[in-house]
């Protein structure tokens, strides 16, 4: 409850989203008709499929590390329930610290730029925990407090830069449809999480390779969506004229 109340609260803190650019300014993109399937949208909002990727990969990340936590937390770290809490604490306080950042920031900013660096920071986390395999648990514990750290300033940032591309990036006729298309694919990310982890891990691979893949495909995808931004994507899709 507490955290749900903070949460609300600094939400509503946030600044409010900047105005769109005039066409004079900003190419203006088509806007999908409303009775456009999934993949008409996915090809008539470029953006949508690295927001999508985005989100499942960092909420089954983040499902991943409540499945193994536990596990690697006694295997690999040697400890015990009181560093697993510190560890999510970590994350909390960063998910916290990185919402009061975009609340204070000075300047617009851009919310493809914030998730771009969200994905890097989140990365942190398999990759402190994949080098923490590999040594002794002493430093393994370092590393992993300092991933999780980062790892919370990240996924702070693809929470609320995530909600606030959606918007920009969805025509207001669809704004519903994708917000569901959305959410559908969080849901995926989390079940893939619970059902499909501890089937591959330590069956088939290894808990220090697992997070050593998870860790590359988020720094791939946050490599994929600095380019996006490079080439002006992510800028608000403006309403056809009537004719």
């Amino acid at each position: 409850m507490v955290s749900f109340l903070l949460s609300a609260w600094l939400l509503s803190r946030l600044p409010s989203l900047p105005p769109g650019e005039s066409p004079a300014t900003h190419q203006v993109r088509p806007q999908p008709a409303a009775g456009s399937g999934f993949l008409d949208l996915l090809r008539r909002v470029p953006l949508l499929p690295f927001l999508l990727l985005a989100s499942f990969l960092s909420v089954a990340l983040i499902m991943s590390y409540d499945v193994l936590g536990t596990i690697y937390t006694r295997d690999v770290l040697r400890g015990d329930e009181s560093f697993y809490g510190l560890q999510v604490g970590l994350i909390g306080g960063g998910m916290v610290a990185a919402t009061l950042f975009l609340m204070v920031r000075r300047g617009p900013g851009h919310p493809l730029r914030d998730l771009a660096a969200g994905l890097l920071l989140l990365a942190c986390i398999p990759a402190s925990l994949a080098l923490g395999a590999g040594v002794q648990p002493g430093v393994a514990r370092w590393l992993t407090a300092g991933g999780c750290l980062l790892g919370g300033l990240g996924d702070g940032l693809l929470v609320v830069q995530s909600a606030t591309l959606l918007q920009l990036i969805s025509p207001a006729a669809l704004l519903g449809r994708l917000g569901g298309m959305f959410q559908s694919t969080v849901t995926a990310g989390r079940l893939v999480a619970v059902l499909l982890v501890p089937l591959l891990v330590p069956q088939l691979i290894t808990l220090g390779h697992f997070f050593a893949l998870a860790g590359l495909a988020l720094a791939i995808l946050a490599l994929t969506t600095a380019v996006a931004r490079w080439r002006g994507m992510g800028g608000p899709v403006a309403a056809p004229k009537e004719a």
